[in-house]
């Protein structure tokens, strides 16, 4: 008896496990790059603007689109 209870605790153990990480995979491979801001504590699409430190930035895209990055606000003459 207490070899069915630990074999189907096993089972079902596993089959939850096996489950969840297909799932976190693919959350991960459709989600837009963002930016963090720790000063804020939140993330920020890309194209937005924040002040970080006092310094204006803007989140940008990389070249591969995969992942984004602060830049510097480009100053209009």
């Amino acid at each position: 008896m207490r070899i069915l209870f630990i074999l189907l605790a096993a089972i079902s153990i596993n089959a939850f496990a096996a489950d969840a990480t297909p799932s976190t995979t693919q959350d991960r491979a459709t989600q837009a790059p963002q930016c963090y801001n720790g000063d804020d504590g939140k993330f920020y699409k890309v194209g937005e603007k924040a002040t970080i430190s006092g310094v204006p930035l803007v989140c940008e895209a990389t070249a591969d689109k995969k992942n984004a990055q602060w830049l510097g606000v480009k100053h209009t003459k």
